[in-house]
């Protein structure tokens, strides 16, 4: 959103609204914390069973959305437990799934490690740093252990486990040798095929798409039963318990209301300004296209003051008589509205530039 509020504002405003009603529409769902349960994951598709002496992070990557960077999601959990997540945009192009997976699977390893200082100080168990041995080599290829041997725990150390579901990463990362072609990439994960290297405290290991619950943090979910499954990973749970009512001040709700209606409107005409600061050539597809979102704008601030004035929630336009009559007053009103909302937003020393800016968000003279 805020990196296209100055570019689509319509959009921006469409997306606020969803994540609202996303927001309100979960207000009784939460994380659940508990003692840890052994089990093999969902499906008991995991290779190894949870413990309190395992860190498990999974990491998936939706590879360059409109043809820009690639997006990354990445859940750390602790006992079956999520401790931290996190759903950016990577630092940099990459050039295939592969290289954006291992992007995702270094920013993995960080936060495993991050995971891993606060459990160890909190568990008290010794940390152990990372020895790099004298005749390291980039090229030199890192062999796991096998899984029941990793499954037998590390000893008194702190294990760490990267879940992806790209077989080309993972065998970038584990295999001892592969075609030059595949040599950068090998580059690039070097720090991760050197914790590797410590084969059972370090393992990466392939997952199916459909398993990976880090997947919802790259790109839209839309059906129902697929956000299910990702609630029952993350352990998110609707309350059972009645909320107990609690008797609302009427004055007070429709301030709220008010409020939230006015923030719409501040927000597209702040969208108005903005885009009244480009001017394109003349005559171009430029143009055309900000004459017709400066049109938009303006009937999306109008339609909501209109809704306002209907609605009766501005005070003074209450009780009109007749539906004629406040349909009057509301046609009215808007004008009247509209002028007091834009002459906020305007300097008066450049309220005259402004509105030649805006057309037909007409103000005062």
């Amino acid at each position: 959103m805020g990196r296209m509020s100055t570019k689509n504002v319509v959009f921006v405003c469409q997306v606020g609204q969803e994540a609202m009603e996303y927001i309100y529409g979960t207000l009784d769902v939460g994380l659940v914390y508990g003692p840890l349960v052994p089990n093999f994951g969902p499906e008991d598709c995991l290779p190894f069973a949870r413990s309190m002496t395992r860190v498990e992070v999974y990491a998936d990557v939706s590879f360059a959305p409109q043809s820009s960077k690639s997006v990354q999601g990445v859940i750390g959990l602790y006992g079956g437990a999520p401790i931290q997540w996190l759903s950016n945009r990577q630092g940099c192009l990459t050039l295939s799934t592969a290289e954006s997976e291992l992007l995702s699977y270094i920013e993995a390893m960080s936060v495993a490690d991050a995971i891993g200082c606060i459990i160890s100080i909190l568990e008290e168990i010794p940390i152990e740093f990372d020895k790099n041995d004298e005749d390291d080599d980039e090229d030199e290829g890192v062999t796991q252990a096998p899984d029941e041997d990793f499954a037998g725990g590390g000893g008194d150390q702190l294990q760490r486990v990267i879940y992806g579901d790209n077989q080309a990463a993972v065998s970038v990362l584990s295999s001892p040798d592969g075609p030059w072609r595949t040599r950068h990439l090998r580059l690039r994960s070097h720090v991760l095929r050197q914790r590797l290297q410590h084969k059972l405290r370090w393992a990466v290991r392939h997952l199916p798409g459909a398993l990976l619950s880090a997947d919802h943090l790259t790109k839209a979910v839309n059906p129902r039963a697929r956000w299910k499954i990702f609630f029952d990973f993350m352990q998110m749970v609707r309350s059972t318990t009645t909320a107990p009512v609690v008797e609302e001040d009427t004055k007070h709700v429709k301030a709220l209301v008010l409020k939230n209606e006015l923030t719409k409107i501040t927000a597209a005409g702040l969208g108005a300004v903005a885009l009244a600061t480009f001017t394109p050539i003349p005559g171009s597809d430029d143009e055309i296209q900000k004459g017709e979102l400066m049109k938009g704008l303006s009937e999306y601030i109008r339609g909501k003051i209109d809704g306002l004035v209907k609605g009766g929630k501005i005070e003074g336009f209450e009780n009109q008589g007749s539906t004629n009559q406040n349909t009057q007053g509301s046609q009215n009103a808007a004008p009247e509205a509209m002028n007091v909302f834009s002459s906020e937003m305007c300097d008066e020393r450049s309220w005259r530039t402004c509105r030649n800016c805006h057309g037909s968000l007409e103000g005062p003279t």
